[in-house]
């Protein structure tokens, strides 16, 4: 199994950056270099991210991030450096920044392993996940809303499913 993960709000709690910046009256600095100064990035990691991560093998884990999130747009090195000194960057075989659709790079990135390869999709958005479900129908994709209800109905919104953790994620693998 490939598992491509995104970044803010599944594995990086951006909220809480917002919030800490804001504590220290520095929130001007958000998408700035000034602000790693500012924040511990790793203390932002989501507390289930380090147990998901060691039941996988590094070069299955990908990060799919996007420049264009919910709250901001940031620039690609930002978004790199803000994986990196979460401390993200060496969890994972790869890191993937981009601007656009999630479903190319994927895709692109699935082209070396062998067909019949699963792919674990995670994001919380639900525009990229019916998107990447809609380009490969036989990949698993997962809707992570860290505690808020997204409005699904049975644990699923609009087809996908629905989790508020990782650990949520391999339970429903398992009961595939």
């Amino acid at each position: 199994m490939k598992y491509f993960l995104d970044f803010d709000r599944t594995l990086f709690d951006v909220e809480t950056l917002y919030l800490e910046l804001e504590k220290t009256k520095q929130r001007h600095l958000a998408g700035t270099q000034a602000s790693f100064q500012c924040v511990s990035f790793p203390e932002l990691v989501f507390s289930d991210v380090a147990d998901f991560l060691r039941t996988k093998n590094l070069e299955d884990i990908f990060i799919v991030s996007s420049t264009l999130g919910l709250s901001a747009q940031w620039d690609e090195q930002y978004q790199r450096q803000k994986i990196t000194e979460a401390g993200m960057d060496t969890k994972v075989n790869k890191v993937f920044v981009l601007s656009g659709d999630k479903t190319k790079i994927i895709k692109e990135a699935i082209g070396q392993f062998p067909e019949s390869e699963q792919v674990i999709f995670i994001d919380d958005r639900i525009e990229h996940c019916l998107s990447v479900k809609q380009a490969l129908p036989d990949s698993y994709c997962f809707l992570i809303t860290r505690g808020e209800s997204a409005g699904e109905s049975d644990g699923y919104l609009q087809g996908i499913p629905v989790v508020h953790t990782l650990a949520e994620v391999d339970d429903r693998i398992k009961a595939l």
